[in-house]
């Protein structure tokens, strides 16, 4: 790194992130202190990359391509022309201009870049440490904590506020977490992103943030106001999959939400499906499978609802009721 590039510091999942770009999702250090010398080192270096290859299959028509040349990771963020190049163990993330783009000298003005470095990039980071993320919202109650997992637009993040709004739970991290076993407990550690949520749901829920462009439904970031959140959550107790369906589905009466509880031998391929990835590998398969079977563990169900026919709230109180 350049040593009069200005650097800021970051608390991610576990660890310290030092950056040479602003990250406004993620909860800042105070005079952005470096007490790790195994934090993660995010620079920038402004020569043009040029790629080649493919993008992997389960990246396709994601607002990030993410390609793999037998050794390093390459994300291609599409939509400001950046390239970020993971090393081998996830420790070094190296941004560069993609060549023959227009949009990344207007990105880096912004704060566009660093906000699809957090939910596209970053997110995906942990399982080149050996311990895979998981695509879901965290928040904790009483009786502990639970994961809401769910394909993006689901109504994750809607759910977790109404959670916290009518039923007195306490969010953490509405977008991705580690989980770790630490004895004979499932602990989830939150990557630490500034929760999101569609325009028009904070207005209705009174909520404050800042406006993402480029995300689709007009989202915001919202302020981090409880200080709940900044604790760390107790052990995993539930874990829940959303389904949304689709109301133009239905000709008469949509039904009523359903509630199913799955078998550990069906919770497993589910729960995968929610695990990131930096590529296809073997090694980062068999991770991705341990990783599922240990959480199988943990009671899931799966909620199913229909978007637009079913109000949020009421599927909030079925996550609650559930819980006891």
């Amino acid at each position: 790194m350049n040593l009069e590039t200005p650097l800021f510091a970051y608390q991610f999942f576990d660890r310290q992130l030092i950056s040479e770009i602003e990250l406004t999702l993620l909860q800042r250090l105070p005079g952005d202190t470096i007490t790790s010398d195994t934090a993660i080192r995010l620079s920038i270096d402004m020569s043009p990359y040029s790629l080649s290859g493919e993008a992997l299959p389960e990246a396709k028509g994601q607002p990030t391509s993410i390609f793999y040349d037998g050794v390093r990771s390459i994300f291609v963020i599409n939509e400001v022309d950046f390239v970020a190049i993971v090393s081998p163990d996830g420790l070094r993330i190296e941004l560069r201009p993609r060549a023959g783009g227009e949009k990344a000298r207007e990105a880096l003005e912004s704060t566009t870049l660093g906000d699809r470095l957090v939910t596209t990039v970053l997110s995906r980071i942990p399982i080149l440490w050996g311990t895979p993320s998981i695509h879901g919202a965290t928040l904790s109650w009483p009786q502990g904590s639970i994961l809401l997992l769910g394909q993006s637009g689901v109504g994750k993040s809607t759910l977790s506020q109404h959670l916290i709004a009518t039923h007195g739970a306490a969010l953490h991290d509405d977008d991705t977490s580690m989980v770790t076993l630490q004895g004979e407990e499932l602990f989830p550690i939150p990557m630490g992103g500034a929760p999101r949520l569609r325009r028009d749901v904070a207005n209705n829920l009174n909520l404050e943030g800042r406006f993402l462009p480029g995300y689709s439904g007009g989202k915001v970031a919202l302020h981090r106001e409880t200080p709940a959140s900044n604790a760390s959550p107790p052990p995993l107790v539930a874990v829940f999959e959303i389904v949304a369906l689709e109301a133009d589905a239905y000709f008469g009466a949509a039904p009523t939400p359903e509630q199913e509880l799955l078998e550990p031998v069906l919770s497993i391929p589910m729960l995968w499906n929610h695990i990131f990835s930096t590529n296809l590998d073997r090694e980062q398969k068999a991770s991705r499978f341990m990783r599922a079977h240990l959480m199988s563990k943990i009671p899931a169900r799966r909620i199913t609802y229909v978007r637009g026919a079913h109000e949020p709230a009421s599927v909030a109180s079925m996550i609650a009721e559930s819980l006891g």
